[in-house]
């Protein structure tokens, strides 16, 4: 039971579906055969949420052409494309509907945050698309707490939120208790923060050279705890009681099969003490938290 209930807590990315991410990704997109063995794989084993965008290639065809084909019951979560506005978010949401081949969405969520503050009507148009049914849960996919505290002194309605949240990255921190009890939903990624922490140290590109102070402690941890990076990153996020939802991203099977397994195997209270008192010491240019920032 234990097992499932932690599986459950993983959702599945999909932007690998339709571009190629990831710093440390040298297999590039996934083929139609290795996405529906991945997609069967997750759901058989207890993953039941899908994390997908209107940005993210062609992903969302990706995943309605298999869907379609399929007998799976699954959330689907996507985003609006940058640029939407009250008045072009229901046409934005009706085409990523199409795209999914389904009838509603479980979350959609603004990928901008810049088109909350261009057009704040935004929500309203959101809110009504979920009165509407077409969505379940609506809000925003941000990357830094100042945008969360601007949506917050708006107290503009929402109950789903994707963030940022890992063993470098806990400026989120500290609002999870109050989102809790706003009954928001918080979903997390880049727990991995896009592959780095599996880097070696030389191999980190000379903008990176701020993390090799935090990777030197993170594999001097590893190798006394006994424990590989994998499963200490996957649990630092997993074993928090406020996270709803890690959104993985994973190249092929094997991967995904890692990623379970590592979730199920819980790290000790005195480890997670650890690594949040001695790598939360370690100080990294909040700016170089967000990969999209690297290039």
């Amino acid at each position: 039971m234990q097992k499932e209930m932690q599986n459950n807590k993983l959702a599945l990315g999909t932007v690998q579906f339709g571009l190629n991410y990831g710093i440390n990704n040298n297999t590039g997109l996934l083929d139609d055969v290795n996405l529906q063995e991945l997609l069967i794989y997750a759901n058989q084993n207890g993953i039941n949420t899908l994390d997908t965008a209107y940005n993210y290639g062609n992903s969302e065809k990706r995943v309605g052409k298999y869907l379609a084909n399929s007998n799976i019951n699954i959330k689907i979560i996507s985003k609006a494309p940058k640029g939407t506005n009250s008045e072009t978010i229901k046409n934005h949401l009706q085409e990523s509907l199409s795209n999914l081949r389904i009838d509603s969405l479980f979350g959609y969520l603004l990928h901008d945050f810049n088109d909350y503050l261009n057009d704040k009507k935004i929500i309203c148009a959101l809110v009504d698309l979920k009165d509407s049914g077409l969505v379940y849960k609506i809000g925003f996919s941000i990357y830094y707490p100042e945008q969360l505290e601007i949506i917050l002194a708006d107290n503009c309605y929402f109950d789903l939120i994707q963030i940022p949240y890992n063993l470098a990255d806990r400026r989120f921190e500290k609002y999870f208790e109050l989102l809790k009890n706003k009954n928001v939903e918080i979903h997390i990624r880049s727990v991995f923060l896009q592959g780095l922490f599996f880097m070696e140290i030389e191999s980190l590109p000379a903008k990176l050279k701020s993390f090799i102070e935090f990777k030197r402690k993170l594999n001097e941890i590893s190798n006394v705890s006994n424990r590989n990076i994998e499963n200490i990153a996957l649990n630092f996020v997993c074993q928090n009681e406020y996270v709803d939802k890690v959104v993985i991203g994973v190249d092929n099977k094997k991967q995904l099969k890692s990623n379970l397994n590592e979730s199920c195997n819980k790290i000790e209270q005195e480890l997670m003490v650890r690594l949040k008192t001695e790598l939360g010491n370690i100080e990294i240019p909040q700016d170089l938290l967000i990969p999209s920032n690297w290039n």
